[in-house]
């Protein structure tokens, strides 16, 4: 399977998006450990996770021994819009930046 696998991917990097789910997160497994294949994790940081998922992200390299990329969107607002998407993510994402609530 791992060879069928690097036969179709011809040496490009094998990604695997991590949402902070169990779906993800096993596939990571079963590529690595089942598989011995060699893959990059990348997880989206939309800002709208619930809180207990950005937690769980953050510490899921420890407990898979591998780094995570985070891509996150920078938006840029007036002051005044600022204060207003700071106070939403105070009051509904436990200050947690959040690029959704900023678009």
């Amino acid at each position: 399977m791992a060879g069928e696998i690097e036969k179709k991917i011809k040496g490009r990097p094998l990604i695997v998006s991590i949402s902070g789910g169990k779906d993800s997160t096993a596939t990571f497994l079963h590529l690595t450990r089942e598989l011995g294949l060699e893959v990059e994790l990348v997880h989206m940081d939309t800002g709208w996770e619930h809180l207990d998922t950005v937690d769980y992200v953050r510490r899921l390299p420890e407990l898979l021994g591998q780094e995570i990329t985070i891509l996150r969107d920078e938006v840029e607002l007036s002051d005044e819009l600022r204060e207003i998407a700071e106070d939403l993510e105070a009051r509904y994402l436990g200050g947690h930046y959040s690029a959704m609530v900023r678009r």
